[in-house]
């Protein structure tokens, strides 16, 4: 302590960083007008690499205790934890405790800014699911919340949400809340499995989020979380299903339109949205291929962030027959016309009403969408003898991913043994000819 006796009551500390390999000055002093001592000191910054100034109030009129908060922000120069506090400070972070919730707040809306492919309905549940995230983790230190018994504690929390004390399901309709008994073929115990585990995946997607933007969980580990098994939907329609909407639509109610748009997804395996988007410029009867124009990269861009490409898709066949018949129509086929138009050329993109009548028609107890004929066409691929990676390619998925394996493929057991059974006549074939 050099010149305690100061007349300006400057005291001043030299101290050596081991941190920075530089000599730090501290000044504590009383300044006139202010009962509270206050610290100044010069440090290099690691957030511009410059030297900044630092200075602040002690918040204390005693001598000592000023002196020991200025030891304790030496020693946090000396652990890194200063920096990290300042570094956090700039991100616009509180500077001592982080919530989960403040985190969260910051990686959706980081998310819904980068991901330009998500309708507004996406965006609404993205930001329904945080906001039951924030409902419990929220005011929790984010270093804390990846624990087990926090997880098992968050499933109990969402059962006592859906259901009223006398046993019913809440639902929220048009921000009203409607109570209704729960269907006699459902547990209690298995009710909302899927709606706990999309949100625990956006919540581990924020804590990975976190540990990329923020450096936290560098001491900690975050706990696996054991997903629950979900209860599969409607995905897949069978051979003779498909040949009854067909007749349906051909037949029974006639509208070439829309037998149009299922039978070009069954044999294209493009999403709905793709094929209501498609222009005559992206048709290259020439090249037997179809431009899909904004398809979701499977790869994605830099900080994992959702971008879309231009993808060519084959069209051979049916597809190419259907293509044909649709510009040799009496109607309007320019360049930047949509191609599913009906004929008064009219561009419609909503059929839900007439498959549901046409499934209740047919006998066909399913809830099936437009999407689940793309289902149809993987498997279809795979039947024909395509490889994986050929039919992942033409749906538009990453080469390494396993949704084709785990969610689109339905083969039974007939088929396997159709597989065999060509597998065996080949076997044949080649010891005849050895």
């Amino acid at each position: 302590i050099l010149n305690a006796d100061y007349p300006r009551k400057w005291v001043i500390f030299a101290c050596w960083s081991t941190y920075k390999g530089e000599w730090v000055f501290f000044y504590l002093t009383q300044r006139t007008g202010s009962p509270h001592y206050q610290y100044y000191f010069k440090l290099k910054s690691p957030i511009t690499g410059k030297k900044k100034k630092y200075r602040g109030s002690t918040k204390s009129t005693s001598f000592e205790m000023a002196y020991e908060y200025l030891e304790n922000v030496w020693f946090e120069i000396k652990s890194g934890k200063f920096f990290e506090n300042e570094l956090r400070k700039s991100q616009g972070l509180d500077s001592d405790i982080v919530s989960f919730g403040e985190i969260m707040e910051k990686f959706i809306e980081n998310k819904l800014e980068t991901s330009s492919t998500l309708t507004e309905k996406t965006r609404k549940e993205y930001k329904t699911m945080s906001d039951n995230l924030i409902d419990f983790f929220g005011q929790m230190e984010i270093e804390t919340v990846g624990r087990r018994q926090l997880y098992r504690d968050y499933r109990t929390h969402k059962i006592n949400k859906f259901f009223s004390d006398d046993g019913r399901v809440r639902y929220i309709i048009n921000g009203r809340e409607i109570l209704r008994k729960l269907p006699s073929h459902v547990k209690k115990e298995d009710y909302g499995k899927t709606m706990v585990n999309r949100e625990m995946e956006l919540f581990f997607q924020c804590l990975n989020w976190a540990k990329i933007e923020y450096k936290f969980f560098t001491n900690t580990t975050i706990d696996p979380f054991e997903w629950y098994t979900e209860k599969r939907k409607d995905v897949y329609i069978e051979e003779n299903e498909y040949r009854r909407l067909k007749d349906y639509y051909i037949n029974v109610k006639p509208n070439h339109y829309y037998l149009n748009i299922i039978r070009f997804l069954v044999h294209t395996g493009l999403r709905p949205n793709e094929l209501f988007s498609l222009t005559w410029d992206c048709v290259h009867f020439d090249r037997h291929v179809i431009e899909v124009k904004d398809r979701k990269n499977p790869r994605k861009g830099a900080g994992r962030r959702e971008t879309t490409i231009n993808t060519e898709v084959p069209i051979i066949g049916e597809a190419e027959k259907i293509l044909k018949e649709l510009k040799e129509r009496p109607i309007n086929t320019d360049r930047k016309n949509h191609v599913f138009v009906n004929d008064e050329g009219h561009h419609i993109t909503r059929m839900e009403k007439s498959l549901k009548t046409a499934l209740r028609h047919c006998n066909i107890d399913k809830n099936i969408t437009l999407n689940v004929f793309r289902h149809q066409a993987a498997s279809r691929f795979i039947k024909k003898g395509y490889s994986a990676t050929y039919t992942r390619q033409i749906l538009g998925h990453s080469p390494n991913s396993r949704v084709l394996e785990s969610v689109y493929l339905h083969l039974d057991s007939k088929d396997l043994v159709n597989e065999m059974r060509i597998r065996e006549r080949l076997d044949e074939d080649l010891r005849q000819n050895e």
